[in-house]
């Protein structure tokens, strides 16, 4: 039953790769106005079920496309192919994340949300925002990480 579900996880993650790289090679769109948006998601997902593979059975996570693409031209061990990839993906996110908001292509809705909640926290108004109605930020968004975040904004 094990080895039935690993297969399937793996055709999904074999289908999923090529969706993504399709996603990635096809679809510009992440690099412009709206910025990564478009590719965040599935690159998070992505390297989520590769980790989960790699964990579950790390035989046939050599099997799957991208590991098997990378061997072809570096011989890594699979515990180094992963965290290339990851790596990758990390800094490809971050990189275009820091040239959109270096081009004034953030879009600052959010941005200017959270960036006044966690303001009038400093102030004495616990998480509010006037830019949503007046209200109270962890009813609409509820993200206790923001205080955690409030001393660093200090």
């Amino acid at each position: 039953m094990k080895k039935f579900l690993l297969s399937i996880l793996n055709t999904l993650i074999n289908l999923y790769s090529l969706l993504y790289l399709g996603l990635f090679l096809t679809d510009y769109s992440f690099m412009i106005k709206k910025g990564i948006s478009n590719i965040a998601g599935p690159t998070a997902g992505m390297f989520f079920l590769l980790a989960l593979s790699f964990l579950l059975d790390k035989d046939s996570f050599s099997g799957l496309y991208l590991p098997r693409i990378l061997k072809s031209f570096i011989a890594l061990p699979d515990k180094i192919i992963l965290a290339v990839l990851s790596l990758s993906s990390v800094l490809v996110i971050s990189t275009l994340g820091i040239a959109r908001h270096l081009s004034f292509s953030t879009m600052a809705w959010d941005m200017g949300l959270f960036d006044q909640a966690i303001w009038n926290t400093l102030h004495g108004d616990l998480l509010f925002s006037s830019i949503r109605g007046n209200l109270f930020l962890l009813g609409d968004h509820f993200e206790p990480i923001l205080f955690l975040v409030v001393p660093f904004y200090y």
